[in-house]
């Protein structure tokens, strides 16, 4: 198809209106976060991180078209190229990274000062490892083709003369991160199934008393056999801290005890309810969180994905569409993560606002 000024005026207007509300959203992670520690959980740290990322990526996505007005020559538009590749996958890892984080809490039982220690492992891989190949094809230049980074429709990035490394370059590696960070969560998910299914057949009606014993004294042997095993190979590091609560908002912290084998029929019930209160409560904050996160790689990667296959496909046409929908979701990473940490986080949310609701009262 022919372009109009009208067309690249839209897809300009829509690169920058998204990389604005990106822009709010990252800043305002960045805000709450430094302003009160009951947005400190691991979640919320590795989101926090990404927004810096997330900033950079925007602030070459606000550029928008002036870099391919410029020229591929020009240090605006290798400059804008190179924050494209290094910023934009980045956030894919950082996923990646909060996937690992749920693996890590209910495979190996890592508690939250565990976790908090692989971050700037997290850090250094995230925004390492696309470093190297940004700087790579940054220094490339081919007597046939040129510079790697050059023009294309939206903003400067991989030229256009090198589809296939294009593809493979910048949508490959994003892809791979989401591909593992969608198996982390399955695996996890019915791993939080089975946990839920089996405290739940734990919570029945109570036995009764053997001939001789206070039925407030007896002891309930199976519970107690079933529960222990629930708690050690799940549970453990419960004692140490709520670690439930690093993937919900800080609310009411819960003190889940084993229990003991002198403990009455009572007790027993209570605690193994408060284990499947917690279980179901990080049930439901993993299937909140894995929902966002799919609806942010549908709106946010395949349209574009698609127009790459497509630009492949039909080599020598465009589709309007498809560079619109990339132009207007792409650069919105940050809204989406903010969007994310917001659902996650609404209870401090709400104590910050009331904080200062009455410091200025």
């Amino acid at each position: 198809m022919t372009w109009t000024e009208k067309d690249f005026s839209s897809i300009q207007t829509a690169e920058r209106v998204a990389s604005i509300l990106s822009l709010v959203g990252c800043f305002f992670v960045v805000i709450t976060f430094c302003s009160s520690p009951t947005f400190h959980t691991p979640i919320n740290r590795l989101i926090f991180y990404a927004s810096f990322g997330n900033i950079l990526s925007n602030i070459a996505t606000l550029i928008s078209r002036q870099g391919v007005l410029a020229g591929q020559n020009s240090v605006l538009c290798q400059l804008q190229a190179f924050f494209i590749q290094q910023w934009m996958p980045a956030d894919s890892l950082w996923s990646f990274c909060m996937a690992l984080n749920v693996y890590l809490t209910f495979y190996k039982r890592y508690t939250t000062t565990q976790l908090k220690s692989l971050e700037w492992k997290y850090f250094l891989v995230c925004y390492g490892m696309p470093l190297i190949p940004s700087v790579t094809l940054l220094c490339l230049n081919s007597k046939e083709r040129g510079k790697i980074y050059g023009p294309t429709i939206l903003w400067c990035s991989i030229g256009s003369n090198w589809t296939f490394l294009r593809l493979f370059g910048f949508y490959g590696p994003v892809w791979l991160a989401i591909i593992g960070t969608f198996t982390i969560y399955i695996i996890v998910g019915r791993r939080i199934f089975q946990h839920r299914r089996t405290l739940r057949s734990f919570v029945g009606p109570s036995p009764k008393p053997r001939p001789g014993l206070s039925p407030y004294s007896s002891t309930n042997a199976i519970i107690v056999e079933a529960m222990d095993d629930v708690s050690k190979s799940s549970f453990s590091h419960l004692e140490e801290q709520n670690h439930a609560e690093a993937y919900l908002p800080p609310t009411k912290q819960f003190n889940l005890n084993l229990i003991n084998i002198n403990s009455t029929v009572q007790s027993q019930h209570r605690r193994v309810s408060t284990a499947e209160y917690i279980a179901d409560r990080t049930l439901r904050s993993y299937l909140r969180r894995s929902f966002l996160f799919f609806i942010a790689l549908v709106v946010t990667w395949i349209p574009s994905s698609i127009n790459r296959i497509y630009s492949i496909a039909y080599s020598d046409s465009s589709n309007y569409g498809l560079n619109f929908a990339g132009a207007l979701l792409l650069p919105l990473k940050g809204f989406w993560n903010a969007i994310l940490y917001i659902t996650i986080s609404t209870s401090a949310c709400k104590e910050l606002w009331r904080s200062h609701v009455t410091r200025r009262l």
